[in-house]
């Protein structure tokens, strides 16, 4: 199976895993697709080699911060100054840019064609730098960057061959412009919808926490969906991926999924990875911090059964042991609410296990490479592992492993560095909202 992620901080919300993952199941590709968090650009490469991820979607902060990792970069990404996609081409990483196409084409698709409109810019990071290229590809009439830093704005104005104004004169720009394009982060501000003409137009990047733009009711300008600015640069990221164009039933296909896809509340947190990857301690410390009950599936076997799950392996043997687990999930999971679980690492590997956790659990990959795992536990006290050859035996038992934790997880998190305690804060940071729920 193919391995492919997206990568920012924060990444839980981002809804690329819908569109690429729906684009495999139509074109029968064994691949999964999947959110990747991480602290820096230089742990999303490392974990990127570790996993052989064919491909990744940056997102923010990272789109500048990976250039140095890189080997290559794409005359788009080159000159944008900023990369959104990266294809593992037999080891060697390549950036490329394609949220200068998804902005315009965002645009084109919405019967808007930029060509010979004003068109203000709000901010100046990645994104934006992206969208002034693609615009200024695609022949717009004026370019105009607004942004918080009067430097920012201007530097990147300079670079890319267009005007740049303060935020404090945005309500004298807007009203000059047949397009507006939001590429803050975050609703910084509410936009004053005075300054706002009916024939405006306005594309908002962040699809999660749109631009507030006063009274929806009664707003007059016309508004253009950050899900298709995240769309039309999936397009040609599928194709760096793949070699493979998508066809355009095939996009109006995704794209209408898309629309109507959202991340689902569920009732718990399930974690999952290999032995070693933390389960326990990142659990019971999770669960301390947010309410919530730990559980642990390995502790409810050796309850029921009386045994250490050593023994059951010795005495009963594997399968046994995997029937045991299978009852567990199925009978306790569905009844929870608020819990934290910890699921043994090897209960992927059941399709109705899978099918249950998928269904009442937001699910947490905790990933850490071999070499880790074997620092941090026993391997003669792990019946999977006590062999000749640990090593190689748990390589071939966590590669049988990964696709089914990629199949399942919301998002993948590195414990290869860091305290318990330090992970259960970039769950918190990533998944707030899921604890509150």
């Amino acid at each position: 199976m193919k391995l492919f992620a997206v990568t920012g901080r924060p990444v839980f919300h981002s809804m690329s895993p819908q569109i690429f993952n729906s684009l495999f199941r139509l074109y029968n590709m064994d691949a999964s697709y999947i959110r990747l968090a991480a602290t820096t650009a230089e742990e999303v490469l490392s974990i990127t080699k570790a996993l052989r991820i064919k491909g990744l979607n940056i997102t923010s902060p990272f789109k500048e911060d990976i250039i140095p990792f890189l080997d290559h970069l794409h005359d788009d990404a080159l000159r944008i100054g900023a990369v959104n996609c990266v294809v593992n081409k037999e080891g060697k990483y390549i950036g490329y840019n394609t949220d200068s196409i998804g902005a315009v084409n965002a645009l084109k698709k919405n019967n808007l064609n930029p060509e010979n409109k004003n068109i203000a810019v709000l901010g100046a990071g990645g994104a934006a730098r992206a969208a002034v290229f693609g615009l200024i590809k695609a022949h717009a009439r004026k370019v105009t960057i607004i942004n918080r830093t009067k430097k920012r704005a201007k530097d990147l104005a300079s670079l890319m061959g267009c005007e740049y104004s303060p935020l404090e004169l945005f309500k004298e720009v807007i009203p000059k412009s047949d397009v507006l394009i939001s590429c803050i982060p975050c609703p910084l501000f509410v936009c004053d919808q005075d300054g706002f003409s009916n024939h405006l137009v306005v594309l908002d990047a962040n699809y999660k926490n749109p631009l507030q733009t006063g009274h929806s009711k009664t707003q007059k300008h016309r508004i253009i969906s950050g899900l298709e600015w995240l769309f039309y640069q999936a397009v040609p990221a599928f194709q760096y991926f793949t070699g493979m164009k998508i066809n355009e039933g095939v996009q109006q296909k995704v794209k209408s999924e898309l629309q109507k896809s959202q991340i689902s509340d569920k009732p718990n947190v399930a974690l999952v990875g290999f032995m070693g990857s933390g389960k326990t301690a990142v659990g019971r410390l999770l669960a301390d911090k947010t309410g919530f009950e730990f559980v642990d599936t390995d502790a409810l076997i050796e309850n029921l059964s009386g045994r250490k799950i050593n023994q059951i392996f010795q005495e009963k043997g594997e399968e046994v042991f995997r029937e045991m687990e299978r009852t567990v999930i199925k009978v306790e999971i569905p009844s929870y609410r608020r819990k934290v679980i910890s699921i043994g690492g090897g209960a992927v590997l059941d399709p109705e296990n899978r099918k249950i956790m998928n269904h009442n659990c937001h699910i947490i990959w905790l990933w850490n490479s071999i070499r880790t795992a074997l620092k941090r536990i026993h391997a003669e006290s792990r019946p999977l592992l006590n062999y000749p050859n640990p090593t190689k035996r748990a390589e071939k038992t966590l590669n049988e492993r990964i696709p089914f934790y990629a199949e399942l997880s919301d998002i993948v998190i590195s414990t290869e560095s860091g305290e318990p305690g330090d992970i259960v804060e970039r769950i918190k940071n990533e998944m707030g909202q899921a604890f509150k729920n």
